[in-house]
Parts: C-alpha cells; sequence; structure tokens
C-alpha cells in the first residue's frame, strides 16, 4: 500500500524496494513495540532533498498504524523516505545515506566556515542543500560540469571560493573519486550566496 501511495505521486516506482521496504517496517513496528528510539539525524535534508518522499512517508505512518497497530515516528518516516527514494533513483537505501551523510557533514563545514547559523527555512539554503546533492550525483556518474566560475569565484570572492574548494576536498575524501574542478567555482557560487544572506 505504501507502494502505491509513492505510485500515485510518482507514477512508477520501482517495485525492488518491497523487501527492502516491508524489513524496515517490521522492526520499525517492533522498535516501537519495545519502546526503541532511534533518531534520525539527516530529517531536515531529507525533508529538502526528498520532499515528495517525505510526504509519502508520513502517510505511510496511517498505514502502518492501520495494519500493524503501531504509530512510527517521524524519524522512521524519514528512513522510509530513502526506501522511496531508491525505487525512485534505483540507488541502494545506504549509498543514499552515505550521500545524505555527506551532504549533512559539507553544510555543516559551510556553516562553521562561515561563522553564522543555518536558516534553514530559506531558499538560499535549499538551493545550496541540492547543488551539494546533484554535485554528488554528478561526481558519481561522471557527468562534467560546463561552467568554469573557478577564476572569478577567486578573483571576486575569495572566502567563498575557499570554503567551496575545502568542501570539494573533502567530498573527494569520501566519495574516493575525484571531482571535476569546475565544482568548486559552481560550488562557490552558491556560497556566496549563503554568506551574504
Amino acid at each position: 500500500r505504501i507502494i502505491e501511495e509513492a505510485e500515485a505521486v510518482f507514477k512508477t516506482i520501482s517495485s525492488d524496494i518491497l523487501l527492502p521496504l516491508a524489513d524496515h517496517i517490521a522492526f520499525a513496528a517492533r522498535r516501537e513495540r519495545e519502546k526503541i528510539y532511534v533518531a534520525n539525524p539527516f530529517i531536515p535534508d531529507i525533508k529538502v532533498l526528498f520532499g515528495k518522499e517525505y510526504a509519502v512517508a508520513l502517510k505511510s505512518r496511517e498505514i502502518i498504524k492501520e495494519m500493524a497497530g503501531y504509530e512510527i515516528s517521524d524519524d522512521e518516516a524519514g528512513f522510509i523516505a530513502l526506501h522511496i527514494h531508491s525505487g525512485l533513483s534505483h540507488e541502494q537505501v545506504s549509498d543514499t545515506l552515505k550521500a545524505t551523510q555527506l551532504i549533512d557533514d559539507s553544510m555543516n563545514m559551510i556553516v562553521k566556515a562561515a561563522g553564522k547559523p543555518a536558516n534553514t527555512d530559506s531558499l538560499t539554503y535549499t538551493r545550496l542543500l541540492s547543488h551539494l546533492y546533484y554535485m554528488i550525483e554528478r561526481t558519481t556518474k561522471n557527468i562534467p560540469v560546463n561552467i568554469d566560475l573557478n577564476t572569478f569565484m577567486e578573483a571576486t570572492y575569495p572566502e567563498a571560493a575557499g570554503i567551496a574548494k575545502d568542501v570539494c576536498f573533502y567530498m573527494e575524501k569520501k566519495l574516493d573519486k575525484p571531482l571535476d574542478k569546475l565544482e568548486i567555482g559552481y560550488l562557490g557560487v552558491h556560497i556566496q550566496r549563503y554568506l551574504v544572506e
């Protein structure tokens, strides 16, 4: 029924998620029954990056309560959203979780370097988060960047360019794959918008 809910929103979703999703739901219900709480530190990122998937996952809470008798938490719904995303993107849930962790780490680096708290409700924050997600996707799929902003960013906005360089270096290490060098300037534009917001 959760897959049917997802199909109503996304039109098509891989049925390959059926068993992993059922397995996750069984464990989530058992955790609820045993009053074991598993925090999902990526909820803010999941809501931004996979908002539609998360909306379906929130609806799935009603289905799980009806069929299993347990009401799962928003944190568990976040994990279900990752399963739904997996069915749409054909990525493994573990890969999506790793990417989400890398995005979260990168955002923390940017926030720390900027020296100001993140306004998670702002369009600038959402665009920056999305940009980090697509950077990872471009890198893993070997998709080149078609715009060279490196020289401009280094000359005009050296602080943003420096932060972008650090984030790109960190991502390379975590992905164990080189990033297109043009990612630095492109990311720098988004960081500059964040710095002046």
